[in-house]
């Protein structure tokens, strides 16, 4: 008896939990959100809307954006000039072009100072200081030292960095995985990160190991990373 009323209470948390869950839609041009049901929560209203991440979603009107609950309210009455959605409880804003962070509760818990900063990811944010790239804690203590010429976001434990030319691979802790080596690295996305090294273009692991050969349909990903690593600056 009691085995069923756990699994019972288990499976009412499930479905409210669904049930919860907005997702974004489109129609004339503007962005709203609908439940689990295909009922509209929240009416098309906005210029732009991301999906929800930690329960907020970043939205745009105008020029302006700001975060939503899951009832469509303003959470936190305040407008930003650039913002991206919460990753790992902070999300980073910026109100007169530098970069800080803000916490679910809407508190600067990082001061707007970066030139360029990137999410949240294994604890840590890529941010550019005096045109360098390193990485700082969820507090603001710079841990990687700006250093780097390029960087990435951590994903699957490592960032890929460029230094002198070339790129490799460091750890949340600042050490270096995979020997600064390629022409090019992008993130690691499924346990894969794609690299040039003189003329080969292939995937390696975590470990730095050749995993496969790069494939006709990946151009695309090469070119979106490319772009992105423009975007930095």
């Amino acid at each position: 008896m009691r085995t069923k009323t756990i699994f019972f209470f288990l499976f009412l948390f499930l479905t409210v939990k669904m049930s919860a869950q907005l997702t974004r839609y489109y129609e004339g041009g503007k962005t709203g959100y609908k439940n689990a049901s295909g009922e509209i929560v929240v009416s098309p209203q906005y210029d732009y809307g991301s999906e929800f991440s930690e329960g907020f979603a970043l939205v745009m009107l105008g020029r302006e954006r700001f975060f939503i609950n899951e009832k469509g309210e303003d959470v936190f009455g305040k407008r930003f000039y650039d913002a991206s959605c919460f990753h790992e409880g902070l999300a980073k804003v910026s109100t007169h072009g530098q970069y800080g962070f803000i916490n679910t509760k809407g508190e600067t818990v990082i001061e707007e100072q970066y030139a360029v900063a990137g999410d949240f990811s294994c604890a840590r944010a890529r941010v550019q200081v005096n045109g360098k790239f390193g990485f700082i804690d969820q507090s603001g203590k710079m841990i990687i030292p700006a250093q780097y010429d390029d960087a990435s976001d951590f994903s699957d434990g490592l960032a890929a960095v460029k230094q002198d030319g070339k790129w490799g691979f460091v750890s949340a802790d600042g050490k270096i995985s995979i020997g600064v080596q390629y022409d090019f690295a992008t993130g690691f996305h499924n346990g894969e990160a794609l690299v040039h090294k003189k003329d080969e273009k292939y995937y390696i692991d975590t470990k730095g190991k050749k995993t496969r050969e790069i494939e006709e349909d990946d151009d695309e990903e090469e070119r979106n990373e490319r772009g992105d690593h423009k975007k930095r600056f």
